[in-house]
């Protein structure tokens, strides 16, 4: 549940913030809340099929986040914080 939250939180700074497209944030969004939900039911009915049916689409959804948000911020450096570093 917590990591669902962690991404939720993460997904409204995306959409907030100009450097970055909306559909990033969205994305994220679209993986937090059932990764947030799937931890709630697996706290009520243990690794169930329920908890997996919504748990395994929501991963697949935070995996193409993480790897596009990386692509993302790699093509574009000038979204480094350290930009006095060379």
């Amino acid at each position: 549940m917590l990591f669902g939250i962690t991404v939720m939180i993460y997904g409204f700074a995306l959409m907030k913030d100009p450097r970055f497209p909306k559909w990033l944030g969205i994305l994220a969004l679209a993986g937090g809340v059932p990764t947030a939900i799937a931890g709630i039911v697996m706290a009520y009915t243990g690794f169930s099929e329920l908890d997996m049916a919504i748990n395994m689409p929501a991963n697949i959804l935070l995996l193409c986040w993480m790897i596009l948000l990386g692509i993302y911020m790699w093509r574009n450096p000038s979204l480094s914080f350290n930009k006095d570093r060379k």
